[in-house]
């Protein structure tokens, strides 16, 4: 299969590191690389992808497919290391290697159509300095814009009551999950009929600028001011889940900017390889539900925490 190159793009000076992490869904993967080539193939870029020990040899062919591209580099690890260590495989790889102005971590179900995405995001950092910032996240299916995902970052005390019912649902799963479903039309009508007030609240203007929001983790632009703070994007003590407010958590206890802005956009086709590994929607949730308890107690352990683990680890070395 050709790798479609770029024609009659801008150029940027910037260097621009592109990290995706990939699990079985080749086509998919292929499409978000290939897109970002046909848009930013001549400019300073590196796309880095990691295949999380893809079963189906995808991640092989992904590397057979772009081995004569010298833009792009696939890192094949030799287990499944979930999304957090995942992607930070890719953050290391990029930012020791390339010394980027930018990384961009994104799911291999994002595109970015747009030609002068890279300089809007420059000129954005220009103008407002931040540390992370997001974009409009658009999925064409459902037709909802999904960033950012809420203003507010979660309290210790909220999260602790979500994973106690988490944790005291897990044993009998299948049965609040079916219960769950058959109710939601009822809570549903209730809701809209006796607390309109409170679902207005929850839709968010989302083509305002929002300062330190809560993120949706489809799409992180990282600048420099973060590059140079951290040596890995998410906290590594997560599997799955969780990790927009873990980042926010930590971005708020190390005074790193993180931005919301509307003027530039993705489209997120979203969950193609997460549905490709379970059929049932049940399977799904109760993965789900596992992983939130255990990214759930990472998140309490971290409130008492200032500073990320490597920070103190650095400062025991000095």
């Amino acid at each position: 299969m050709a790798v479609i190159h770029s024609r009659n793009k801008k150029r940027t000076t910037m260097m621009t590191a592109f990290v995706i992490l990939h699990y079985l869904a080749y086509d998919m993967t292929y499409e978000c690389v290939s897109t970002l080539l046909n848009n930013f193939g001549e400019s300073e870029i590196h796309i880095v992808v990691v295949d999380n020990a893809s079963p189906n040899g995808s991640g092989q062919q992904l590397a057979d497919t772009f081995a004569t591209q010298e833009k792009v580099h696939v890192i094949l690890n030799k287990a499944n290391l979930g999304f957090a260590k995942g992607n930070n495989i890719g953050y290391e790889y990029a930012k020791t290697l390339f010394s980027p102005d930018f990384i961009i971590v994104m799911n291999n179900d994002v595109l970015i159509d747009d030609a002068a995405f890279l300089e809007d995001i420059q000129r954005i950092y220009d103008e407002q300095n931040f540390a992370v910032l997001g974009p409009d996240i658009y999925n064409p299916k459902t037709k909802r814009h999904q960033n950012p995902l809420y203003l507010n970052g979660n309290s210790k005390e909220n999260v602790t009551k979500m994973r106690s019912r988490l944790q005291r649902e897990l044993p009998h799963f299948a049965f609040h999950y079916y219960k769950n479903r058959l109710l939601a039309p009822v809570k549903k009508i209730i809701k809209t009929l006796f607390f309109p007030k409170k679902i207005k609240q929850v839709n968010l203007d989302r083509t305002k600028v929002y300062e330190n929001p809560v993120l949706q983790g489809a799409c992180y632009i990282f600048s420099k001011d973060f590059i140079q703070a951290r040596d890995y994007a998410f906290y590594p003590e997560t599997f799955l889940y969780f990790e927009e407010d873990i980042l926010h958590l930590q971005c708020q206890q190390q005074n790193l900017k993180m931005l919301y802005v509307p003027n530039i956009q993705i489209k997120h086709l979203e969950d193609v390889s997460t549905n490709m590994i379970l059929k049932t929607n049940l399977s799904k949730e109760k993965m789900k539900s596992e992983n939130l308890i255990h990214s759930m107690t990472a998140f309490i352990n971290l409130t008492t925490s200032l500073v990320c683990p490597n920070e103190q680890e650095n400062k025991k070395q000095r």
